[in-house]
């Protein structure tokens, strides 16, 4: 971190910190504590890991979530004064990287170790008040998507929950984000009438606060465009131009981009 850090600041260029501590990036150590787990087979074919299977620890795994704790604390020594790091990424449901995801594929699984919103809700207020104590200067960036349906309980009522939290505890700081940015996406007024629990809806409650959310392309579109296609947008330019069209209807104050599609300009 140190060396990558160097490197950007002598660029003359900001920083958002994104250090996974989540799923497949808790190292062995931390496993061997006799945290509770659960298993996935990753799939997603357009990643690196489809088709393999892991162990990981559960989201709210006191012994894990202590052990996340403590690294976020040594993290904000070390870096939490230095005016190059702008952002940090609060993830606290990420399996693969720090993008939001509970694999669907483990519902029973989790369920019968004590999957709950409520207990993930606390989990979420926990992780992004921990970032936040540790980087008292810096954006608090969370991605949001949707979570397991029980019960009674819909796919976006974590995200809504967690959302409504951070933006009112930390109205000039917190971010949320849909790192799934394609053309195929709704505009803002098309998702007006979209109602509570549907996959989209997370894009209504972002719509509600202008200025304050954020964008990712789900890939990049030079080499992957075909993933993002759609029956009247192919063509990498077209892709990535929508892409940017639809976002711009939510007043973001932020899109990402794949550092591949600016050299390919």
């Amino acid at each position: 971190l140190d060396k990558k850090i160097s490197i950007v600041k002598s660029s003359h260029k900001k920083i958002i910190l994104n250090v996974m501590t989540s799923g497949i990036n808790v190292p062995s150590w931390v496993m061997s504590k006799n945290v509770t787990t659960f298993s996935f087979t990753a799939s997603n074919p357009n990643q690196p890991i489809f088709g393999k299977t892991f162990t990981v620890p559960v989201y709210w795994d006191d012994t894990y979530l202590n052990y996340k704790k403590k690294f976020i604390e040594a993290l904000g020594k070390r870096y939490g004064n230095d005016s190059s790091i702008i952002g940090v990424m609060v993830s606290f449901v990420s399996t693969i990287n720090n993008d939001w995801y509970i694999p669907k594929n483990t519902t029973p699984n989790l369920l019968d170790v004590g999957y709950d919103n409520n207990k993930l809700l606390e989990v979420g207020k926990e992780t992004i008040d921990w970032w936040a104590e540790a980087f008292p200067n810096a954006m608090l960036k969370l991605p949001v998507g949707v979570s397991l349906q029980y019960d009674g309980i819909t796919q976006t009522d974590l995200a809504e929950n967690i959302i409504e939290y951070a933006y009112n505890k930390y109205p000039t700081r917190f971010y949320a984000q849909v790192n799934a940015l394609s053309p195929a996406l709704p505009t803002v007024n098309e998702i007006q009438n979209i109602n509570k629990g549907e996959k989209f809806y997370i894009l209504k409650i972002l719509s509600r606060h202008p200025g304050k959310i954020g964008f990712q392309m789900l890939s990049d579109v030079t080499t992957n465009h075909g993933r993002l296609s759609t029956d009247s947008c192919k063509e990498p330019l077209c892709i990535l131009n929508n892409s940017i069209r639809i976002a711009l209807t939510y007043k973001p104050r932020f899109i990402e981009v794949s550092y591949k599609d600016i050299e390919n300009k």
